[in-house]
């Protein structure tokens, strides 16, 4: 990299400034382009849906004792309902320019739409709240034939059996589900990135700022 071209950068900056490219070396960019979040959006959800359906796929071609551990089985379940549905999810600053359950869901024929709601209702009361579907949440109390008079003489149980995976069949069964949701979802990116790119030049990046050179760095969590 050229260190004296280094030294005229000058951010945040326009693309194109009283008539001037100001654009100086070859390379990307951060950019600040509100005309982009669509773009972004449909690239994040792109991402997470391809990972719900690699992880749905194993589950799907599971057999009996190929995955034997069931931490496995529930971390793969759990994983695909979680990534399936993040993107749809109306609370995620991240996904600006998107109205997934309309834009994404809408799509789906009446079946897959059935499917999908399934799948989000898993995510909202099994995945990631605890509100009992698939829990045994009951309470039971065992008795002495006579009134206790020592509380080890009376004894209490709290139900704690779970479903820990929807296991091959239904995972096969949502498989079309995962694959037409990629399918529409790569679609629409696709268009959203050319629309945004054609606008771009058409009104000579009009609202695009420069914030700074791209550098690759570590992501930490």
């Amino acid at each position: 990299m050229d260190n004296s071209i280094d030294d005229l950068e000058k951010f945040p900056r326009a693309v194109l400034e009283d008539g001037q490219y100001t654009v100086l070396q070859y390379g990307p960019y951060v950019v600040h382009a509100p005309g982009a979040d669509r773009y972004a959006a449909l690239t994040y959800m792109a991402r997470d849906i391809r990972s719900a359906l690699e992880m749905i796929e194993i589950l799907a071609a599971d057999q009996e004792g190929d995955l034997d551990n069931w931490t496995v089985h529930q971390a793969l379940c759990v994983a695909a309902i979680v990534m399936y549905a993040k993107g749809f999810k109306k609370a995620n600053n991240a996904r600006k320019g998107l109205l997934a359950d309309k834009e994404i869901a809408g799509q789906l024929e009446p079946e897959l739409r059935l499917q999908h709601h399934y799948v989000m209702t898993l995510r909202d009361k099994y995945a990631a709240h605890d509100d009992g579907i698939g829990e045994e949440k009951v309470r039971t109390m065992a008795f002495p034939l006579q009134p206790a008079r020592f509380e080890h003489e009376v004894g209490i149980l709290v139900g704690t059996r779970r479903v820990v995976s929807f296991g091959a069949n239904k995972a096969n069964e949502l498989l079309p589900l995962f694959k037409r949701v990629e399918e529409i979802v790569v679609l629409e990116r696709d268009n959203a990135r050319r629309q945004f790119l054609r606008e771009s030049i058409r009104s000579n990046y009009a609202g695009i700022t420069l914030v700074g050179r791209y550098s690759k760095e570590e992501i930490e969590i």
